[in-house]
């Protein structure tokens, strides 16, 4: 097995166990999985493009940086954060985003994780 070369923070400790026992579709399991692995072992210096503005047709885009920080935007709006739980809990319509759901965690569920793209790590290529 790999070295760890991150330790999660707090809040995505809490997430990850969270969500464990809480799955609501094979997508989602794969998604907190490969996330907490990608924290885990994975760096990503020049970004990991998780989901760009052509995955969706709402054009939002979802990056992960280093090891365990993330922006969510759209367009030219975008938000950075320290943990995959604030980036999910974060209010779309902080970026401008007018939607029926009430955070970006709940747009990504409400789409089962559709666009979301784990094989882009441009420091892997």
């Amino acid at each position: 097995m790999k070295e760890k070369v991150n330790q999660l923070s707090q809040e995505d400790i809490l997430l990850f166990r969270t969500m464990a026992e809480h799955y609501q579709s094979e997508n989602e399991r794969i998604f907190f999985e490969t996330m907490k692995y990608k924290e885990e072992y994975e760096l990503a210096y020049m970004n990991d493009l998780l989901l760009t503005e052509d995955d969706n047709e709402d054009k939002l885009f979802f990056i992960r940086i280093y090891a365990d920080e993330y922006e969510v935007g759209l367009g030219s709006a975008k938000k950075h954060f320290q943990s995959l739980a604030d980036a999910l809990n974060m209010s779309l319509s902080e970026i401008g985003f007018s939607t029926n759901c009430e955070n970006f965690g709940e747009w990504l569920r409400q789409r089962d994780y559709n666009g979301i793209n784990y094989d882009r790590n441009i420091d892997l290529q």
